[in-house]
Parts: structure tokens; C-alpha cells; sequence
């Protein structure tokens, strides 16, 4: 049986690596802040939805979200994107759950 465990492999990936991928393993699926509600408006929601899969999916999210703050400031259909910007709750919910 050919079958390793992360235990096993612990030595040849590293223990910090391994214990950190079996914590994002139990993650999975689960969150851990409660969902607020749904912008009543549907296209500030669809983009909400579609900026933070594109974050998401980016090689470093956090940069390219402050390129994209930077880009849009002072636009009020990108507030969400602000602390304390109208949809900034929502925003980092749907930026929680892809992640997971």
C-alpha cells in the first residue's frame, strides 16, 4: 500500500506546512462570521460577488485589491470596497467564503 499520510510526509514537506494545510482542510465549507444581509440593489451585489472572485482567484489578492481601491476611489459603486463603505460587510463575507 503506497497510501502516505501528512504525518508521514511531515519530514520531506516540512511540519509548519503540514499542520497549516490540514487546518485549512478543517476549514473547508465552514464559516466563521455570521452573513449579513444581501444589498437590495442586485447589480451592487453582482458586483460585489464578481470583484471578490476575482481577487480570490488573483496570485496576491491583497495587492491586487488595493490596486483596484486605488483604481476606483472616489466611486461611489466601489465604496464596498472602503471600511465602512456601504457593502463592505457583504464584501468580505463573500471574500471569507471563497476562501474557504
Amino acid at each position: 500500500d503506497y497510501s502516505h499520510t501528512y504525518d508521514y510526509m511531515a519530514g520531506w514537506l516540512g511540519q509548519s506546512g503540514t499542520e497549516a494545510e490540514k487546518k485549512r482542510k478543517r476549514q473547508l465549507g465552514k464559516t466563521d462570521i455570521p452573513p449579513p444581509p444581501v444589498p437590495q440593489d442586485r447589480s451592487k451585489a453582482d458586483l460585489i460577488e464578481k470583484t471578490a472572485r476575482y481577487i480570490h482567484k488573483s496570485s496576491d489578492p491583497n495587492i491586487f485589491e488595493r490596486t483596484v481601491q486605488e483604481k476606483n476611489k472616489g466611486n461611489p459603486d466601489w465604496q464596498f470596497l472602503e471600511i465602512g463603505g456601504e457593502g463592505h460587510d457583504y464584501y468580505q463575507f463573500v471574500r471569507h467564503c471563497l476562501e474557504r
